[in-house]
């Protein structure tokens, strides 16, 4: 354990004498190995010539140096260790795990070992996988005044869509781009739009077959098989279809009420519903490359 006080160290060290048996224990041919672990300002590993893989990320692991790295001032420092000694841990029948989908492997794990930050996660991957794909619709009702009855008031639906409007990706690129290898290049925005597409993925899968359904889907593909039936397969477990709408759907849907208070931090404008049920109120914005268009119309 490497950190730059005494203190940093020994508090991440309890941390991953903590999550250690927990992963072990909630994922499938998960083993035990020999690490570092190297707390940083900015993560990276010392190298010539230098690497910018990793400027926006919160950690990554080594598997050649057996070593996890961690940003010092990571949003949540327990859930990125426990994100990456998933990565650490995965035996070899997880190796066909096609593209990104290890990524979101490793959140979903995360999610479930750090649940008091779950939905922030949630929140950012979905919203980034929106983004990619079109914009996030975000239905929510608003009874009329005075009544508190469910279906008695508006609809509002609160489009977010990206402020440059790029070309939309496919989302069945998930699949094929390895967007976590530190050999990936591609641009940040597009990086965390296949995180966020493979949390998708993973989630929706082992919310219908548990991780241990995920497991022997993935070694079912170490059989000679097209990587295309593969795809499919992992579509039909994951309900999603080839259709990029059927994805918007699906990540429209996975946003509740923690995950779009989230997302209001992230947004300027986004409208969520006030604790007393009075309605919606709008939460202080805070800056980000996001543009809101709200539509409202009867029930």
């Amino acid at each position: 354990m490497r950190a730059s006080t005494a203190q940093e160290a020994r508090d991440v060290a309890a941390a991953l004498d903590a999550l250690l048996p927990e992963v072990l224990a909630e994922v499938p041919d998960a083993r035990a190995r020999d690490l570092e672990v190297w707390v940083q300002k900015e993560p990276e590993l010392y190298r010539f010539p230098p690497s910018s893989t990793y400027r926006e990320s919160d950690g990554f692991f080594s598997d050649r140096l057996a070593r996890i790295h961690l940003r010092a001032g990571a949003d949540d420092v327990r859930r990125t260790l426990a994100h990456e000694l998933v990565h650490a841990c995965l035996g070899p029948s997880w190796r066909e795990l096609p593209g990104t989908l290890e990524e979101g492997l490793c959140d979903v794990v995360a999610t479930r070992l750090c649940p008091s930050s779950a939905a922030r996660l949630r929140a950012g991957r979905l919203l980034a996988a929106a983004l990619a794909l079109g914009g996030l619709d975000l239905a929510q009702e608003v009874p009329e005044h005075g009544s508190g009855e469910v279906g008695s008031g508006l609809h509002y639906v609160q489009h977010v869509f990206a402020e440059r409007r790029s070309d939309r990706i496919d989302p069945l690129e998930v699949f094929r781009s390895h967007a976590g290898r530190s050999t990936a290049t591609m641009p940040g925005d597009l990086k965390k739009a296949f995180y966020g597409l493979a949390f998708l993925v993973a989630e929706r899968i082992v919310e219908r077959r548990g991780l241990e359904g995920l497991h022997a889907l993935v070694c079912a593909s170490g059989r000679a098989r097209a990587p295309e039936i593969e795809v499919d397969r992992l579509l039909e477990a994951a309900g999603l279809t080839r259709s990029p709408g059927d994805w918007r759907r699906a990540i429209s849907e996975a946003f509740g009420p923690a995950e779009i208070a989230e997302v209001s931090r992230l947004v300027p404008g986004i409208l969520v519903r006030s604790c007393d049920g009075r309605g919606a109120e709008e939460r202080p914005p805070a800056p980000a490359a996001a543009s809101l268009d709200v539509r409202c119309g009867p029930r």
